[in-house]
């Protein structure tokens, strides 16, 4: 197995499409743009480069600017902790993307409202390591006995939210062992949920997957990984991965060495919006199951009011 490395720079083109089921679409586009950004941070004090302080700020700014996305895709740690292991600080972020319109994901529609664009929300290490997943099930949806998972298939792609907050050593995801794990790992149950799912969802009408991530590809056991890139690759049809977590911006790929024309998997990892005093977040278009443009937005800066 190889890997060819290359540097995230400008617009990108490669692989992938999609538009939300169940969200108020009443056909699948064939090419449609969405936002994509990762490690908010919200919290109420500021560390490091760490401007979690002006996190609600920032999100509001990447809302402002987008009002022709299809939807959009947070890709965990909105929230730098939950104080006493309460939800305030979501509930305060729930609030602001509500006040946008956006109705946050969930499996039945809670809460939706009428004509309100969709926001897909994934569990980062930082949410994990102050609260039991289940308890977040409101904002990220949650599979009893799994994780924080779900997919739904929109504009010819199946999305795979995928939960790999668990600890490498002990394959725990509670939160007190979380708090200091650095490495991790996809049980079971989650290789088999994420089968039986693109299984259950997998179609002629299907040309892509998209594989979202709070925790970053390189921080996975690798045994783990590579089983759920090769059940991915059964299909046939691109498989991207978006994920967050390092707050370092990078583009990789993994090829196959026996056939070194076939990449296996492209994965695309985003920079934190919470460093420093700028906000940074990908308008991803995607067309006929693959990314077809990346038009990265790293350089806003909100007022210093």
């Amino acid at each position: 197995m190889g890997k060819r490395w290359a540097k995230a720079v400008g617009t990108v083109l490669a692989a992938a499409l999609c538009a939300p089921l169940g969200a108020g679409c009443a056909a699948e586009k064939s090419e449609f743009t969405v936002t994509i950004f990762s490690d908010v941070h919200h919290g109420d004090y500021n560390y490091n480069d760490f401007a979690c302080t002006d996190g609600l700020k920032k999100l509001e700014k990447i809302l402002i600017e987008t009002p022709e996305s299809e939807f959009y895709v947070n890709l965990g740690d909105m929230v730098d902790y939950l104080k006493d292991g309460k939800t305030d600080f979501y509930d305060e972020v729930a609030a602001v993307l509500r006040g946008h319109n956006l109705n946050l994901y969930h499996p039945e529609e809670k809460n939706y409202a009428a004509g309100g664009r969709t926001i897909y929300n994934l569990m980062g290490n930082h949410e994990a390591a102050f609260i039991r997943k289940a308890e977040l099930s409101d904002y990220i949806p949650y599979v009893e006995g799994v994780g924080s998972v779900y997919s739904f298939r929109h504009g010819g792609i199946l999305f795979l939210a995928i939960d790999a907050n668990f600890d490498r050593e002990t394959g725990s995801d509670e939160p007190s062992v979380l708090r200091t794990s650095t490495k991790f790992i996809l049980p079971e149950a989650v290789l088999n949920w994420a089968a039986a799912e693109t299984a259950a969802k997998m179609d002629d009408g299907v040309k892509g997957i998209v594989w979202l991530s709070h925790i970053a590809f390189k921080d996975i056991e690798n045994e783990s990984r590579f089983r759920l890139v090769f059940e991915l690759n059964k299909y046939g049809v691109p498989l991207t991965v978006f994920e967050g977590h390092t707050h370092a911006e990078a583009f990789d790929e993994w090829y196959d060495d026996d056939n070194p024309d076939r990449t296996l998997v492209t994965i695309y990892t985003l920079p934190a919006v919470t460093s420093g005093a700028t906000y940074k977040y990908y308008n991803v278009t995607f067309s006929e199951g693959k990314v077809k443009q990346i038009d990265k937005h790293l350089s806003g800066a909100i007022d210093a009011s």
